[in-house]
């Protein structure tokens, strides 16, 4: 099994923290390591590309380091640039691990170039491998109400003590069914009514007082907020895409703590879940009308002779010809965005 980490050694981290908790299933990213600093050689690439793996939060503060998994995912292809690793990852179910702590020293006990303290600097930026193969995660991580439960473990560590946004999570369903995963995002139809979901957890205990909130928007069809009031909570808000071809968008989560005077700045991270629409009702008439016209051109110079094998055969072509025309504008103009994204 492959374990890619992730720290909040950097602001950047901190939020790549929230999009891989917070992205729904399916939601693909980005996770970013330094060449010959804490990314494998590159003979490693091909095994691990189409890999399944489990995301790991790392908290640098503790001792010796402690691993918090607490999402599985699939790795679709890495690409190396720059001094740069990118491992595209495509984000699956939740996961926890009940005892952390017992999880990390196996991690460390079998894999000696595992993430771990080094000179007693949790800084440290050369303190390990941040992907790795390890042992089979089944004694160690499990599922079932696992978001909640990595939540819960997360707030314990040492950067999530300070003045925090909430963490939370989102779901997209139409009629009870979570939608595909493409290159482009999650696979969504216009016309189609879809529920978007935002849970959120936060201690409430800390009573920190300063204002929480989540923000929710995409263009103009959606635009809302809440409270994070309590412990726990969610917010649904329906939606219906807009009728467009080939269109590629995101819905933006944002999650924020506000300043408590003056000398405190606001802290806003984004989750953007990227989609690509289709209007597959719209296609199905469209190349219907085009079979229609081609139909009636060819049938009519026939003489309405419906028995004419030649006249079907023209039909046909003159039906593929436009479908291949249509299809090429549409390639060569590239995707279009939909207004206001």
């Amino acid at each position: 099994m492959l374990y890619l980490f992730n720290s909040a050694y950097t602001p950047t981290y901190f939020e790549n923290i929230y999009r891989l908790i917070g992205l729904p299933n399916g939601s693909r990213v980005d996770m970013r390591y330094s060449e010959n600093v804490n990314a494998p050689r590159p003979e490693t690439d091909a095994n691990m590309r189409g890999a399944t793996c489990v995301i790991c939060y790392v908290d640098r503060f503790a001792e010796k380091y402690v691993y918090y998994p607490f999402r599985r995912g699939k790795i679709i292809s890495i690409v190396r640039e720059q001094g740069r690793v990118f491992y595209h990852v495509e984000l699956e179910s939740h996961c926890h691990s009940q005892s952390p702590s017992d999880f990390t020293k196996e991690i460390q006990r079998v894999v000696p170039s595992s993430p771990r303290l080094t000179n007693n600097d949790p800084i440290c930026g050369a303190d390990g491998l941040y992907c790795i193969d390890g042992p089979d995660p089944a004694a160690w991580v499990i599922a079932g109400d696992s978001w909640s439960k990595a939540v819960e473990q997360i707030y314990q560590t040492q950067s999530f003590k300070t003045c925090v946004p909430a963490l939370f999570f989102t779901e997209i369903m139409s009629n009870g069914k979570k939608p595909g995963a493409g290159e482009d995002g999650l696979e969504l139809h216009a016309n189609t009514n879809y529920h978007l979901t935002v849970h959120y957890k936060y201690p409430q205990q800390r009573g920190d007082g300063r204002r929480r909130r989540i923000y929710i928007k995409m263009g103009n069809e959606i635009n809302r907020e809440f409270s994070v009031g309590s412990a726990s909570d969610r917010l649904t808000v329906p939606f219906n895409l807009p009728v467009l071809d080939f269109s590629t968008g995101a819905i933006a989560i944002e999650t924020i703590v506000e300043g408590k005077d003056s000398t405190w700045d606001e802290i806003r991270y984004t989750a953007p879940i990227s989609f690509r629409t289709s209007i597959w009702r719209t296609n199905v008439l469209l190349f219907g009308l085009l079979f229609l016209v081609s139909f009636l051109d060819e049938f009519w110079q026939a003489e309405w002779d419906f028995l004419n094998t030649h006249a079907w055969i023209s039909t046909f072509f003159q039906f593929f010809k436009f479908t291949l025309v249509i299809w090429a504008i549409f390639s060569y103009r590239g995707k279009l965005k939909l207004p206001g994204l």
